[in-house]
């Protein structure tokens, strides 16, 4: 079941806001009531928090706080149907093995928890597809396939069809917008497009998706340079913005500055998600010892082979202030013997930056470097 709720920020009850919030009641009726300016007129407000304010976020994960415990009804009944229940805002899936589990247990419950706070679902968005099918959750498509042999079927998660046409429809009006400006200038309006949607996409199957996104720049930037240069053959074209060797891709590139454009599919790696334990708070030092882990492994998967060995062998920290070192941290290469050109990985360690600085400038406040024995990383 995918549920959607309908106006969720719009009408919210005050009267269980007021009495559900903890915060001063006063203040809170205060900002609830206080109204809105549009246009120099004085708008009043009866229900709902402004969607986008600073305490509208906050204030609504309070409100649909225990939608989990009401959709899963208890543990047994949670086990024996198979119920699972994620949520991001206002959005959330439910699954279960059966869909009258879900029409007549779970729907009634979720409608009755809702109404409570002065809100329903939107009876036209809430679907309930089988899982061969999937369904659009957050811009990706969830759907367990089935296998032949009397296999269990597999869960998938890939980008979905709509956020795929959605970057490729903006890509095409950059690139049509473009029209008069330099290459570096188009480098820069489609550099952050490009990374920030892979960077979103990346921890579900996504390979194919980003080599067929990769191959639609590549048509698009061809066009763009083929416009700007109508009397120009496609020989000269590929020379001049994209210059390549044998065997090597072939890259957008400014002629000028010789800025090139990323290729996601080489420039960001698929990886799976990590997940955070339910009961886990960051701000709790009792969990310190998890989300330090946690950062271990995110390190390990997010860098690339060298740096991965060298950090399994460090257990993922840095050997002299012992610290986690993370995934995006800058890092410097030690040579435990001083002999840069010995580079073998038993004589290789990663190091902080002011880590490194004390080795080499302030021997003497350092403690020995202790070497990683065999099979720590392992443990």
């Amino acid at each position: 079941m995918e549920g959607d709720i309908e106006g969720f920020f719009d009408h919210i009850a005050f009267p269980w806001l007021e009495q559900h919030i903890p915060m001063p009641q006063r203040l809170l009726s205060t900002w609830l009531r206080s109204g809105f300016w549009d246009r120099g007129t004085l708008y009043p407000t009866t229900a709902g928090v402004p969607q986008g304010g600073i305490l509208s976020p906050v204030i609504s994960n309070m409100v649909l706080d225990g939608l989990e415990d009401v959709v899963h009804g208890g543990h047994w009944h949670r086990r024996v149907h198979q119920i699972n229940y994620v949520r991001w805002a206002d959005d959330f899936i439910v699954t279960a093995n059966s869909r009258e589990v879900l029409e007549h247990t779970v729907l009634p419950a979720v409608n009755a928890f809702l109404a409570a706070r002065g809100v329903r679902l939107s009876p036209h968005k809430t679907i309930m597809p089988p899982r061969a099918q999937g369904c659009d959750f957050l811009g990706q498509t969830v759907r367990k396939h089935g296998r032949p042999n009397g296999k269990p079927a597999k869960l998938q998660i890939t980008p979905s069809k709509a956020s795929v046409q959605a970057i490729t429809a903006k890509i095409k009006a950059l690139c049509r917008r473009a029209a008069g400006a330099t290459p570096a200038q188009l480098i820069d309006t489609l550099h952050p497009l490009l990374r920030g949607w892979a960077n979103y996409h990346r921890h579900s199957i996504c390979s194919a998706t980003f080599a067929h996104l990769d191959s639609f720049v590549w048509r698009r930037l061809y066009r763009w340079a083929k416009l700007r240069h109508p009397n120009k053959t496609g020989r000269w074209i590929t020379e001049r913005y994209f210059p390549h060797q044998p065997g090597t891709s072939w890259r957008f590139t400014d002629p000028t500055t010789g800025q090139q454009l990323l290729r996601i599919q080489a420039a960001v790696k698929p990886q799976r998600h990590i997940k955070v334990k339910r009961e886990a708070n960051p701000f709790d030092p009792h969990w310190e010892t998890d989300f330090q882990e946690r950062d271990r492994l995110v390190a390990l998967k997010t860098t690339s082979a060298l740096r991965a060995k060298l950090l399994q062998q460090q257990t993922g920290r840095c050997p002299i202030c012992r610290q986690i070192i993370q995934g995006e941290e800058p890092v410097e290469l030690h040579h435990r013997d001083g002999v840069h050109q010995n580079n073998r990985r038993e004589n290789l360690v990663l190091l902080h930056p002011n880590c490194h600085r004390q080795v080499h400038y302030a021997p003497d406040s350092t403690t020995t470097m202790p070497r990683p024995s065999r099979g720590v990383g392992h443990a």
